[in-house]
């Protein structure tokens, strides 16, 4: 046979070998018509009975160790409700998808791999919009993921305001319930007390934020002889916070954030799921500048928030571990895993992690802001009795500091000119001056001029003259005044401003006080104020939240400080001279102070000191104010 031949002969022999191939597949497929039908699925879980006792909720997962948080007594369950069962909805045969009426929450716990036992776990808080508990992919799969590396974890089962309860109250109880008692079975289930965490999902996730920032109440709260778990802290050691819903940042909010922040790993994509990234970016940024040590967060180019409606050509919207249709995305388990394990969360039991001691190295760290504080000077009243022996002396101690600016009160016997001539000298500004109220009210002319002659810009008075209260009468009779002032200083091209002292912060008849009285009667384009912050804490007002509340209002900082311990709450305007200390040194949250005020275009910032030793403090203050610099 010729080779053209037995070519052609193989290749008829292929050929027939090939067509076969389906027709055996086909074969192979088909179904034999003696084989018994399919048994049901196995180990279907179901919720519980409803008995006359509280209900008993039943294990998620196989070998679960269910704990109920509260006793059946606990005035933060809904004793109506708490014999109710549980409603689960299946996401797959044998799996639970969601839950709903849960009226008796309650922890399942899930250890790890015995022989990798890192003594971690990690509280699992499902999302699902408040609506559901979606323990499926946010949860259960959870468990088996984190158990290959040696970490238990715990199903948290918490109440839903689908079923009448608030997120914001009850959730955040549930989950910090949750973490006091993991804490006090630590002993039973070989966890380390120093590394109990909590994780998040969307709704989960401002559980989890939340307990970040608010444990500290909830343990003042449930620190009552009754509770077991009175002395079992609360506080989260970490926290993951997954693609999340609204913190308490959110919206505008400022929630105090604890010197001893556990560090938050947050994750979310970001252009499909922009407001959740938003949401995730507003808690990092807050913690970021309060300084709160190893918070990591990715935000992800592509990836959508769980079932999100997606195109045709966009990687599935599905949620906790899943691959998201192998996108970037779909590895933040790795980068959570990385990031655990550099803070020494994956080490043995019983050894200190590096996150526990980078807290510990940080309590006393200063907040970061991205704005520039005000221009700083000094009120040369700090320096009296230095100028007073000599003006040229005095003024020399204050270029010695490295400042320019100056805000004066009185010229230590020169004239105007005299002293103005000195401050040339010795390249300082005086940017403001301080004149006694019968001043102005006696010659205010005069005082225009003073003021022009030391290149002031700021006419401020510094005290109002009254006997015993500062009554409502006092304040309208000043801001009267000071509207009548402030136009003939308005017109001379400078500005009049106030320097309240305490007194106009004590209550008067039918609300408020002699503040708001002047605050609200005088005229925002004619009177401006000045916050010296000591008088303001020493009369029991915190001047953060005096600042927001005149947002508009306050244009110059006085900055001191006051003694820890020191009473407060008095409108005297006066206090011991050991009551005044440097800056950074006593109570008052100077760092805090000073970022509020560069929120709402505080412009100045004047130390003053009226301590025991000014010319030496002012130093100490200034190199603080250093250390905080944004």
């Amino acid at each position: 046979m010729s080779p053209k031949n037995s070519l052609l002969v193989l290749g008829v022999a292929l050929l027939g070998v090939l067509s076969s191939v389906p027709r055996v597949m086909a074969a192979d497929a088909a179904p034999a018509a003696n084989l018994p039908p399919l048994p049901q699925p196995m180990s279907v879980p179901a919720p519980g009975p409803m008995t006359d006792a509280p209900y008993a909720p039943q294990a998620i997962l196989p070998g679960g160790v269910v704990i109920p948080l509260y006793p059946p007594d606990s005035p933060y369950l809904d004793r109506d409700r708490i014999r109710e069962p549980e409603q689960y909805s299946m996401s797959a045969p044998g799996e639970i998808g969601s839950i709903i009426h849960i009226h008796n929450p309650s922890i399942e716990f899930h250890p790890g791999n015995a022989s990798l036992n890192t003594g971690a776990v990690i509280i699992l808080a499902a999302g699902g919009g408040h609506r559901t508990l979606n323990v499926g992919g946010e949860a259960s799969d959870e468990v088996h993921y984190f158990a290959n590396y040696g970490i238990n974890t715990v199903i948290l089962r918490n109440r839903l305001r689908s079923d009448g309860y608030e997120p914001r109250v009850d959730g955040v109880n549930d989950a910090l319930q949750a973490i006091k008692l993991v804490r006090a079975h630590a002993g039973d289930w070989k966890l380390d007390p120093h590394k109990i965490g909590i994780m998040g999902f969307s709704a989960g996730a401002e559980l989890a934020a939340a307990a970040t920032l608010q444990w500290g109440e909830f343990d003042g709260r449930n620190d009552v002889p009754a509770n077991p778990l009175a002395k079992v802290s609360s506080r989260p050691d970490f926290a993951g916070i997954i693609y999340p819903g609204p913190s308490l940042f959110a919206h505008g909010g400022t929630p105090a954030i604890p010197r001893d922040m556990p560090p938050s790993f947050i994750t979310c994509s970001g252009w499909g799921d922009w407001i959740h990234a938003v949401w995730a970016t507003q808690y990092f940024s807050a913690v970021l500048y309060d300084g709160v040590p190893n918070v990591e967060m990715h935000i992800y180019a592509r990836g959508h928030h769980p079932g999100d409606k997606v195109g045709p050509d966009e990687p599935p919207s599905s949620g906790g571990l899943t691959d998201r249709g192998f996108i970037a995305y779909g590895t933040w388990p790795e980068r959570f895993i990385d990031w655990f394990r550099d803070l020494g969360f994956l080490g043995k039991p019983g050894v200190e992690t590096q996150a526990a001691k980078d807290v510990a190295a940080n309590l006393g760290r200063a907040r970061r802001s991205a704005e520039a504080n005000p221009p700083l000077g000094v009120q040369l009243v700090s320096l009296h009795k230095n100028l007073d022996a000599s003006v040229p002396d005095g003024l020399e101690l204050v270029k010695s500091y490295g400042l320019t600016l100056v805000e004066t009160a009185g010229t230590n016997g020169l004239t105007p000119e005299q002293f103005r001539a000195q401050l040339d000298a010795h390249g300082l500004k005086a940017f403001s001056s301080h004149f006694q109220y019968d001043a102005l009210a006696a010659d205010l002319p005069k005082v225009i001029a003073e003021a022009k002659v030391l290149g002031s810009r700021n006419i401020i008075v510094p005290w109002i003259p009254h006997k015993g209260v500062f009554t409502a009468a006092v304040a309208s009779k000043a801001a009267a005044d000071f509207n009548a002032w402030g136009r003939s200083i308005r017109a001379a091209g400078m500005r009049l401003g106030y320097h309240p002292h305490g007194g106009e912060f004590e209550d008067i008849p039918g609300g408020g006080d002699g503040f708001d009285v002047l605050a609200r009667e005088t005229d925002p384009r004619l009177v401006f104020f000045e916050m010296d912050i000591f008088w303001v804490a020493h009369a029991g007002k915190d001047p953060v939240a005096l600042l927001r509340q005149y947002p508009t209002r306050w244009k110059i900082f006085h900055l001191k400080d006051m003694r820890k311990g020191a009473v407060t709450g008095l409108y005297t305007g006066q206090a011991p001279i050991t009551d005044f200390v440097p800056l950074g040194s006593g109570r008052l949250d100077i760092a805090g102070i000073l970022a509020e005020g560069r929120k709402i275009g505080v412009e100045d910032s004047i130390i003053e000191d009226e301590g025991v030793d000014p010319a030496n403090n002012i130093p100490v203050s200034l190199r603080y104010l250093d250390s905080i610099k944004p």
